[in-house]
């Protein structure tokens, strides 16, 4: 197990050298900046034939050096998507999706999520109209944001009678 651990610590300085982001803490200035985003984030409404609305932005530390990933979902009232599910279930997990730019980017931690209800002995769900998923980044001093940026969710939305068929859901990102 300490084998392991020290090879990991090693793949994680080298990506930081190569990439040259210093190791840090999450910014809590961005912290504040993030909360005030969820505030005024919104989505479209979620209707009976498109059951999820989505949006997302970044956020930047105000010194460039971090961001954040902000997305919002909306799920119509009595449906859900599955935040974990069994290997036996039928059902399909929820998956973050993401275009970012292979270099420059270092991710500080994992992403946050909202509250998943247990929905049975082999799903837990994610149920309501403002679900939040968070993820920040380390920003390397040479990083070019080319080209278009975007987040998203793999998901199956389902009610008490039906699912729908899995799909993918994904924004741009601007800043």
């Amino acid at each position: 197990m300490n084998n392991i651990l020290l090879k990991v610590s090693i793949v994680i300085s080298a990506l930081l050298m190569a990439n040259k982001i210093p190791a840090q803490s999450i910014d809590g200035s961005l912290e504040l900046k993030v909360a005030v985003a969820k505030q005024k984030l919104n989505t479209s409404s979620p209707t009976r034939l498109d059951p999820l609305a989505l949006n997302a932005k970044l956020v930047w530390s105000d010194n460039n050096d971090q961001l954040a990933i902000v997305m919002k979902v909306s799920l119509l009232t009595d449906w859900h998507v599955y935040s974990s599910v069994s290997r036996k279930s039928p059902f399909i997990a929820t998956e973050i999706k993401l275009a970012l730019p292979e270099e420059g980017l270092m991710p500080l931690g994992e992403w946050e999520k909202p509250y998943a209800e247990s929905y049975n002995e082999q799903a837990s769900v994610y149920r309501g109209d403002e679900l939040f998923f968070v993820r920040y980044y380390g920003v390397a001093r040479n990083l070019r944001l080319d080209g278009k940026l975007k987040c998203g969710l793999y998901y199956q939305a389902c009610d008490p009678y039906k699912c729908f068929p899995p799909k993918t859901k994904m924004v741009d990102l601007t800043d």
